[in-house]
């Protein structure tokens, strides 16, 4: 949205517009849950919900005049997306716990494997999750992640490649165009 387009009326209808998106895609996981207790799989089920991204409302509009992103930064509020695993044997009438332990998906898969008992094969960059979901902890690491630009973009700071790394309360962007970010 451009900031001359930009009122408190549009930025309340974007934020209902998204709202209504949580509430659609959290009506469509519960129909998938109740199915599953319906077909009698749901104790034996790994359920793993997660997300690509998150969203910017109105948050980067004074910083680059520029407002509802979809995915286009390295910003914590568009990367720190919700991780729900359900594991198999759990009711889903248990109470969950929330953890602080920075993750990324790339562990996914090594976390599956490794409630599968699989080995993982080749190189694989995650790494299981799985002490965390028993209840122990894990030692927090550095996390990193891009954003690859293969086409002219209507803002420049939107253009070329950015990447980033995490580590405790820091974050560092660097930008292929641009100045990087600490």
């Amino acid at each position: 949205t451009d900031p001359d387009e930009f009122t408190q009326e549009l930025n309340r209808k974007v934020i209902a517009a998204y709202d209504a998106e949580i509430a659609y895609a959290d009506w469509a996981v519960g129909e998938l849950l109740a199915e599953l207790a319906r077909q009698g799989l749901e104790e034996d089920t790994l359920i793993i919900v997660t997300s690509d991204h998150g969203e910017s409302l109105d948050e980067l509009l004074e910083p680059h005049g520029y407002a509802f992103d979809h995915g286009e930064f390295l910003y914590s509020h568009q990367l720190a997306v919700p991780l729900i695993v359900r594991m198999p044997g759990e009711s889903s009438r248990k109470a969950g716990k929330v953890h602080s332990t920075p993750a990324s998906i790339v562990d996914i898969l090594t976390t599956v494997l490794d409630i599968l008992s699989v080995e993982p094969q080749g190189f694989m960059h995650g790494r299981s999750l799985l002490p965390l979901l028993k209840g122990r902890m894990m030692q927090p690491r550095p996390l990193f992640m891009e954003r690859r630009t293969f086409k002219t973009l209507p803002r420049p700071y939107l253009a070329g490649n950015a990447y980033s790394i995490i580590e405790n309360n820091w974050q560092h962007i660097v930008y292929s165009v641009q100045d990087s970010e600490l």
